[in-house]
């Protein structure tokens, strides 16, 4: 687990750190654990300096949006024990660096713990077997793959250069065996075609249009027997092998999932 007390935590740097932060924040919203966010990552320890410090730089240095908050501020919603506030501004904040980038099929949103660990339990994802994300993001998807149902290797793509590097300090702090590739998944000199067709499952959380656009692709490379899970979008034209809604803290996700 990457947390601010291990070494290459310290060593990314300010960027990723208030990145991870976000992250993080998101994480804990979707899973309702924000009373225990601070306490558990343990910034006033790490920093020495009181949480609300550490909390109203992070917003102030992250985003634009937060340009008018007061220390005052963050240090009365700690004392109330109004996290989701606090929450609340990060997700703002977030939100600055959170547009598509050029050749980007979706905006950056994390999938919640919760939703991966049911979407990788829907497609059946067994030790040994090969995972594919093909959005990354931070890695976690790869993370619970490995560390929860012992996936033999990980592959992800990933074009935003931050996330990319968050996911590989996650991956490597976590000791998974991983491929990570800061390319298009669609770039015909890429490695898209040869990872979908090592895969025993791949995930997706791109727009119902994207996954149009994904879909000759998939259809071209992906082996016989593997699955396609896509969180919330279905992959139109495709019959359904399995469909769940789960219930998470802010609305409930759509999962569906497809066999080859």
């Amino acid at each position: 687990m990457l947390t601010p007390g291990s070494e290459v935590f310290v060593l990314l740097g300010g960027k990723l750190r208030r990145a991870l932060m976000n992250y993080r924040a998101i994480t804990a919203i979707e899973t309702q654990s924000g009373a225990d966010l601070f306490t558990t990552l343990g910034y006033a320890r790490h920093d020495r300096r009181p949480a609300s410090v550490v909390i109203y730089q992070a917003l102030k240095e992250g985003s634009p949006l937060d340009s008018e908050i007061t220390l005052e501020q963050v240090s009365a919603w700690l004392d109330a024990g109004a996290y989701r506030q606090i929450l609340a501004r990060i997700v703002s904040t977030l939100q600055s660096w959170n547009v598509p980038g050029p050749g980007s099929l979706a905006p950056f949103v994390p999938t919640p713990p919760e939703v991966i660990r049911r979407a990788l339990f829907l497609a059946e994802l067994g030790p040994g077997q090969q995972f594919l994300d093909l959005g990354c993001g931070h890695g976690e998807a790869l993370r619970i793959a490995v560390a929860e149902y012992q996936a033999g290797c990980v592959a992800g793509f990933e074009l935003n250069r931050e996330r990319f590097e968050i996911a590989h300090a996650v991956l490597t702090v976590a000791e998974c065996p991983y491929r990570l590739y800061l390319e298009d998944i669609r770039a015909a000199d890429g490695h898209g075609s040869e990872e979908l067709a090592r895969a025993d499952v791949v995930f997706l959380y791109f727009l119902t249009s994207s996954n149009a656009l994904l879909r000759p692709l998939l259809e071209a490379h992906v082996k016989r027997g593997a699955r396609v899970v896509s969180h919330e979008y279905a992959i139109e034209g495709w019959p359904r092998w399995k469909y769940e809604e789960i219930p998470c803290a802010d609305r409930a996700h759509k999962v569906y999932a497809y066999k080859f």
